[in-house]
């Protein structure tokens, strides 16, 4: 079992590095289940989405070198997740499925506000660029992600589109209430 929260050494193929692990269901696991965690490493290892990893006891952990689990890579390279966070727990669920429509709203609702590029999801997932393209038109058109942005566009899942835009106009409020003689706000403003 893992604690809520510890530092291991985590094995992948033949590197390693210490991190921590952290639960995100937020409780601790019993010895033989499964969960999430979210493994922050000291120091960045070249790791690919599918790619199994070892844990073992860190130097400061009793159970120094003693295998604690393994899992599979979903995301290697993620943003922090808050814990107990039922969003990010059903997209690690399609993360870890087999339907690459789900797999690549899964992507962008784990990049929130920040959005995933095509280029990104083709070396998240793996994939061939055509199949990403033809699975991407497919979740658009069904309105499951939206698409942004000029130039390499980024794919959003439509509640960040829906904070983002709220948020823009909260900041147009503000701007224009301390300016009202302006006629707009420009774009460096709002980021």
């Amino acid at each position: 079992g893992l604690p809520r929260r510890q530092r291991a050494m985590i094995h992948v193929g033949t590197t390693h590095a210490e991190g921590a692990i952290t639960q995100l269901s937020g409780e601790a696991m019993p010895p033989g289940e499964t969960g999430w965690v979210q493994i922050h490493l000291d120091y960045p290892l070249a790791l690919a989405a599918g790619e199994c990893f070892v844990v073992r006891g860190s130097q400061v952990d009793p159970r120094h070198g003693q295998t604690l689990a393994g899992g599979i890579v979903l995301h290697p390279a993620p943003a922090r997740h808050r814990l107990a966070d039922p969003v990010v727990l059903a997209a690690l669920v399609d993360l870890g499925g087999s339907d690459l429509d789900d797999r690549l709203v899964a992507i962008s609702r784990l990049a929130g506000v920040r959005g995933e590029s095509a280029a990104d999801m083709v070396r998240l997932e793996r994939a061939a660029p055509a199949a990403v393209d033809k699975a991407l038109e497919r979740i658009l058109a069904r309105g499951r992600l939206r698409r942004l942005g000029s130039g390499e566009p980024r794919y959003f899942a439509p509640e960040a589109v829906d904070w983002l835009e709220q948020r823009a106009c909260e900041l147009v409020d503000k701007c224009h209430a301390r300016q009202p003689e302006r006629e707009g706000v420009e774009r460096d403003e709002l980021i």
